[in-house]
């Protein structure tokens, strides 16, 4: 811009890397900073913030820069740094995991438990923060979300804070903070445990959970069981166990096989490898279909009639958005228990805990079509697919809305 000497404006113009324009050169930016938050125990906290991630980055690619700390691993002082393998063990014992449940469940004593858990991690949340600033932190982990609005609060910074609750209907009280700018939460009964856990309304949002946006319906049955080359004149139960592969899956192939029922068994391992080599060598495994680690879940949930898992919510969720009915076997003391009453409630599953209900439940899916669809007729009515896209927007309003300028 040139002036003369009384300070008038003659011409406007900019100088841009030693070229004269007609034009201001552009105000240089950078990435929107999002730090999200999880952790390795159960697996359900690190696979809802993962969808989020996968739907932060199909919609906004270059205008983010996104980092994910397990919050437990990476930075929780000794002995919290080993809880996800302690987690993972606790399991194998129901009572005592209840026991533990159990510690943190109503709202004074949780209040006792977060305050501690806060105190003990101050100084490793503050390093967390120091090394990893962020525009705005995404949380899928109840006792990571409070110590860092703790620590945020300390040193009046003003970083919005989302969480993401994991549990579908059991909510634990140490999930609700109202100092997080946005709790979102899964399903009605989750949101109506926040209202009374004093979260207020403005700062609540029903999504669902986030699982990762390939659970949606892409094709028909059929055209992903050719794609599987699996047995078109038949039904296919879908018999899983989590990730881990931890379960009963052999026990019930078997006993479904033995009851003759018209049902091709298709068996995920998931990590377990082991377990599918050992079951591959069993009599039965002829009239089933094994496999270990897949990549292709969306496509092999497309492809089947039911659903046989445990009671996870992740699982339950991705099954809703496939349309896909369920019988549950299994359930996470107190945190899962919940999740069965839903699924069977509103009539998108069963439960079954034992084999003989299980191949007798089965058995009636299988014969009865008008039953099959009314199941999956449910889990459509339930079904959340675009929860993680949704969530994605949010995260980048909220962003924007506390940091205009970058």
């Amino acid at each position: 811009m040139i002036q003369d000497l009384g300070g008038r404006v003659i011409s406007r113009v900019w100088y841009t890397n030693g070229i004269v324009t007609d034009s201001p050169s552009p105000v240089p930016t950078r990435p929107l900073r999002i730090l999200c938050l999880h952790t390795g125990a159960g697996g359900g906290h690190t696979s809802a913030i993962k969808a989020v991630i996968e739907a932060l980055e199909n919609r906004y690619g270059d205008q983010i820069e996104i980092d994910i700390v397990d919050a437990l691993k990476d930075y929780a002082p000794k002995p919290l740094d080993l809880a996800p393998e302690s987690y993972s063990h606790m399991l194998k014992a129901p009572q005592f995991y209840r026991q533990f449940y159990e510690i943190g469940n109503g709202r004074r004593r949780s209040r006792l438990v977060m305050q501690g858990i806060t105190l003990y991690t101050r100084r490793a949340v503050y390093t967390l923060l120091d090394e990893h600033p962020a525009d705005i932190i995404v949380s899928t982990y109840h006792f990571a979300s409070s110590p860092v609005m703790d620590a945020l609060a300390r040193r009046h910074q003003k970083i919005p804070v989302i969480t993401i609750v994991t549990d579908l209907v059991t909510l634990p009280p140490v999930w609700f903070d109202p100092r997080a700018d946005i709790t979102v939460v899964p399903t009605e009964p989750a949101y109506h445990q926040a209202l009374m856990a004093g979260i207020p309304t403005n700062r609540l949002r029903r999504i669902g959970l986030p699982v990762s946006p390939r659970f949606i319906i892409k094709s028909d049955k059929n055209a992903a069981r050719k794609r599987l080359d699996w047995p078109l004149d038949r039904k296919v139960a879908l018999l899983m166990a989590g990730g881990a592969g931890v379960g009963p899956l052999g026990a019930l192939a078997e006993a479904i096989i033995a009851a003759r029922i018209a049902v091709t068994p298709v068996i995920v391992t998931g990590k377990n490898r082991r377990l599918a080599e050992r079951l591959r060598k069993q009599p039965w495994a002829s009239k089933a279909r094994i496999y270990d680690f897949v990549e292709d879940m969306p496509g092999f949930m497309q492809a089947a009639d039911v659903l046989i898992t445990k009671a996870g919510p992740g699982t339950i969720t991705e099954a809703l958005n496939m349309n896909l009915p369920m019988i549950l076997y299994s359930r996470v003391p107190g945190q899962e228990e919940g999740n069965v009453e839903y699924v069977c409630h509103t009539g998108a599953g069963y439960w079954a805990p034992k084999k003989v209900d299980l191949v007798a439940t089965l058995r009636y899916l299988v014969e009865d079509a008008d039953a099959l669809s009314r199941a999956a007729a449910a889990a459509k009515q339930l079904a959340t697919p675009k929860a993680a896209d949704t969530i994605a927007q949010l995260v980048m309003a909220t962003a924007e809305k506390h940091t205009p300028k970058r």
